[in-house]
């Protein structure tokens, strides 16, 4: 496989300096605040790409679930630090009480199906 320019780890004084440098402008992460990534690595499941497990994140967090707040951490290659999203469980919050009620299940019931006609 051929070595990429991106892929080759960083060495030597310049190096060492950069890393230190990169370390103080990190802000400091509490272990109760979680990536997607970890979230979803504590279910089983695999992150993508997607946009469909931030949509969910988003969506609790609008629901008074979840709390979101960007950091700024060290990305995956450690060369540069950027704004990630990390999430948190807001104390006395209950995803039960956010169900459909079920007059909102009722009425999505009665929606009519769409056939396809062909063109």
């Amino acid at each position: 496989m051929k070595d990429r320019k991106w892929n080759k780890p960083i060495r030597g004084e310049w190096a060492s300096t950069l890393q230190s440098y990169l370390k103080t402008l990190e802000d400091k992460v509490s272990p109760e605040w979680k990536t997607i990534e970890q979230v979803m690595k504590n279910f089983g499941l695999m992150h993508t790409r997607g946009g469909g497990r931030h949509l969910m994140m988003a969506d609790m967090c609008r629901k008074g679930i979840l709390e979101m707040k960007r950091f700024r951490v060290l990305d995956i290659s450690g060369r540069r630090v950027m704004p990630i999203n990390h999430y948190r469980v807001l104390k006395g919050s209950n995803a039960s009480a956010t169900k459909s009620s079920p007059k909102a299940t009722a009425s999505s019931k009665s929606l009519p199906s769409r056939k396809h006609t062909p063109k």
